[in-house]
């Protein structure tokens, strides 16, 4: 039953390494197209959730990619 979950963990991780993150700034009606740019000092702010935000929204601008 190891070696069935050991197998299944190789793939799974095999499968997940060819996926590319996805590298494209939110661009929607809400903001502006230049908002990733104007928010690019507080991708490394000290609060967590904020970062998190900015990483999700703006991941090519704080240098995710």
């Amino acid at each position: 039953m190891r070696i069935i979950f050991f197998v299944l963990g190789i793939l799974v991780a095999i499968a997940s390494a060819g996926q590319k993150p996805i590298c494209t700034d939110y661009a929607g009606k809400d903001v502006g197209p230049n908002w990733c740019e104007s928010v690019k000092a507080y991708c490394n702010t000290k609060d967590e959730d904020q970062r998190r935000l900015l990483i999700g929204f703006c991941p090519k601008t704080c240098g995710i990619c």
